[in-house]
């Protein structure tokens, strides 16, 4: 790792780009051969609002969806499938408590549902969490789980 990593370059993510994404998106468009496809007005807008959590080839993907959606040369927002933001996607995070008990409620549900997916079977349960019986068996214990 250290004889590769002699220097650094910090990328910033796609979401905080600003009006970069629309370059972005220019180019790709261009690269994709789709010159007589543009983005109108509304799309440019929820691109540059759009908090991607992925990077260029969720841009990327996103216009060649949007390219074989659109009916004509415009490709609107709509073409552009841009899903908000759901709170169910996201758990609220746990503000009670210290991080050990985060840590703590985190390691059993992930547990817990390891099980229910394994039908209780806890080698295979360990094997899915990439645990060994005996580390399940002993996080089963600590977190007073069953």
């Amino acid at each position: 790792y250290y004889r590769i990593n002699v220097i650094e370059l910090r990328v910033p993510a796609l979401r905080e780009r600003g009006d970069d994404v629309l370059k972005l998106a220019d180019h790709i468009l261009a690269r994709l051969g789709s010159s007589a496809q543009i983005l109108d007005e509304s799309a440019r807008k929820e691109l540059k609002n759009y908090r991607f959590p992925g990077n260029v080839r969720e841009l990327e993907n996103m216009l060649e969806r949007a390219i074989t959606l659109s009916a004509g040369n415009m490709i609107g927002a709509g073409d552009l499938a841009i899903r908000p933001a759901s709170e169910e996607s996201a758990p609220a995070p746990n503000t009670s408590g210290n991080l050990g008990s985060q840590i703590d409620d985190v390691q059993r549900q992930a547990i817990v549902n390891a099980l229910k997916q394994t039908r209780y079977n806890k080698t295979a349960a360990a094997r899915l969490l990439g645990l060994t019986f005996r580390q399940l068996r002993y996080r089963i214990k600590k977190l007073d789980i069953e």
